[in-house]
Order: C-alpha cells, then structure tokens, then sequence
C-alpha cells in the first residue's frame, strides 16, 4: 500500500513539474534580434543625425524601414537612449531566426518557483474603459473552482449514472439497443465543441420561443450557465461508458453460467441484474479514469465556448485580455484527475475481484 501511494506521489510530483517545464517553454525560444531595432522617426527628423549622436550606433538600413545596429552586450543601454530620443517615435524589435535560449529558460523557471513559494500565482488582465486592469489570481481562485466543480462532477456522475442506465435498457430491450448503438456510434463521431454548440443552440432557441431566458447559454455578469456545460460534458463519457459496457455483456452473454441461470428459469431482466451487471462491474472500473479525462476535456471546450470564467475557460472569458496564471489552473485540473484515477485504481484494486463470480 505504501509502495502505491509513493508511486503515486512521485507520479503528481513529475505532472506538476511537467506542467511548469512546459508552460515557460516559450520564454526560451528567443526570435528577436539583440544587435539592431527597428525605429520611426519623427518628420522632419534624419537617420544619419539620430545614428552620428551616439557613439556606437550605426545605420544598417534606411528603406523600406529605418533599422539601427548597436553592440549586442548594450542592447538595454541603446533601447533605453532610442525610447528618450524626442526625434524617435517608435521603435521596434527586429525579428531574426528562432533559437534556444537555455540561460534565460533557466532564469524563468527560478521566477516562476520563487513566485510560486511566496503565494504569487499569477495574474488575469482585464481590459476596462481606461486601462487594462491586472489582478492576482488568488482573488479569483476560490470561485473559479467552486463554478467549474459545480458541473464538472454532477456531470461525471450524470454520464456514469446515465451511461449505466441506457446500456441495461439496450440489454433488456434489444430492439431498443440496436436504435442506441448506432445513436451512440454517431455521437462519439462528433467533437465535444460541436456537440456543446449544438447544445447551446438548443438553449437560444427554447429561450427564444419562450420569450424569456429559461436556459443561460453563456455567461453575462453574474449569470453563469449551468445546464449547457452540464450537458456537453456528460455526453462523451456516458457514450464511452455505453460503448465499454456493451461489449462487456456481449462477451458475458457467452458464459456458460448464463445458460445455467437460464436452465434454472431466470428471466432476461433476472439475469441482466443478477448476473450480468455483477461481472461487468471490473469493465465499468477500468473505463472511469478514461471517463474522467475526457469529462475535463470537455470542460475546457464547454467553458470557452460559453464564456465562462472557471478553471478551464476564464483566459477566454468576456473583458480578460491575458493571463500568466494558466500553469496554476492546468495543475489544478491535472490534480483533480490524477487523484480521482489514483481513488478508482484503489476501489478497482480492493473490489473489482470481489464482484466476479462464475469464472
């Protein structure tokens, strides 16, 4: 039990360095030029002036556009004299070929991990009337999850309920499974953000024919859509499970203790929930943490497209602009399911073999 726990441990620890690794990578691939920028001068103003002014600067291009060369050990020494000089007007970096900066990756990640140690975990942009606006994530944090949990899991437990519920009345009624199975092959041909489209426009329309918002398909204000996601993130998973489940009692159906329970003047339904729904609970197990990954998933499709400022979904929240807290909410989301699939494996390793029978 130990053993499993430090695997599991040690799996955590290398997702969440995975995840800050990853997340700074862009800041050590550096495709700007140091030795040279790119200036607009003011009318009137001449080139060969504002380069004779400072020692060192020379004039590498002057049409189409006007570009300057410097030392590159005093690039932040130039910049600084071009941005003060009243004759410049703008200036701008000079793209070059993309290489690998290790020194300043390395200098990133030392940032990050100090930020991190002191409670920092980053900032939303908010675009205003004025001025962007820049907030702590911390502030937002504790509604950000409680409004992405609050249909992430009901949704989970919806698809595994719902998911359990239609393959038993496929099973019991075989002309209604047949009409299941090909519904089932059709949705799990369609992304998850086409099905929430759908869905949402299911919710405009009702509203739209109601004459009032029955149904919040996107988030305005306080008004945070619930069934929409709700709904978008249950269907893949259940039809996942419906799928694994399926093939399970097909495969149980050819048991020889099936035809015994038969023999012995079962019903159908009798041995459906006797039997049946017993020896596949090791299958329902096995598919649950695949359910839970693609259940988040879906939650990041659902909060973007409606808007909605949770975990998966606020970098693309109406008035946020940027946000350099996106590592902090992907660790979230990658605890939450490593921990759910650590509890599953647990369940699965201590009951899945108690279930069995006739084997």
């Amino acid at each position: 039990m130990m053993i499993r726990l430090l695997k599991g441990l040690m799996l955590v620890v290398c997702v969440l360095a995975g995840i800050l690794l990853v997340s700074n990578l862009g800041y050590a691939i550096d495709a700007v030029a140091h030795d040279r920028v790119q200036i607009t001068i003011m009318p009137g103003a001449k080139a060969e002036e504002i380069v004779a002014r400072y020692p060192g600067l020379t004039l590498i291009q002057k049409e189409p556009s006007i570009i300057v060369g410097y030392p590159e050990a005093e690039e932040q020494k130039y910049k600084q004299l071009l941005k003060m000089d009243r004759q410049i007007d703008l200036t701008v970096v000079v793209p070059a070929f993309p290489r690998i900066d290790w020194e300043q990756y390395g200098v990133v990640l030392k940032r990050s991990v100090e930020f991190y140690a002191k409670g920092e975990l980053g900032e939303i942009t908010f675009q205003t009337d004025i001025y962007p606006r820049n907030e702590p994530l911390e502030r937002h944090l504790g509604d950000m999850v409680q409004r992405t949990f609050s249909y992430l899991i009901p949704a989970f437990v919806l698809a595994a309920v719902g998911g359990l519920l239609t393959v038993l009345l496929a099973v019991l009624l075989p002309r209604v499974g047949k009409v299941l199975d090909v519904l089932n092959r059709v949705l799990l041909s369609l992304p998850d953000f086409f099905l929430i489209v759908m869905i949402q426009y299911a919710a405009i329309v009702i509203d739209k024919q109601a004459g009032k918002p029955l149904i919040v398909a996107m988030q305005f204000g306080d008004q945070t859509p619930f069934l929409v996601p709700l709904l978008g993130i249950a269907l893949l998973p259940g039809a996942i499970l419906y799928g694994t489940l399926r093939l399970a009692f097909a495969r149980e159906w050819q048991e020889a203790y099936v035809r015994t329970a038969y023999a012995k003047g079962l019903t159908r339904p009798m041995v459906v929930l006797s039997h049946l729904l017993r020896n596949t609970w090791e299958d329902l197990l096995a598919v649950l943490p695949r359910m839970v990954l693609v259940a988040v998933t879906s939650m990041v499709a659902a909060e973007v497209i409606t808007w909605t400022f949770g975990l998966g979904g606020y970098a693309f929240a109406d008035g946020v602009t940027s946000v350099s807290s996106l590592p902090v909410t992907c660790a979230i989301l990658a605890v939450f399911t490593l921990v759910t699939n650590g509890l599953i494996a647990l369940v699965r390793h201590r009951r899945a073999v108690a279930f069995k029978e006739g084997k």
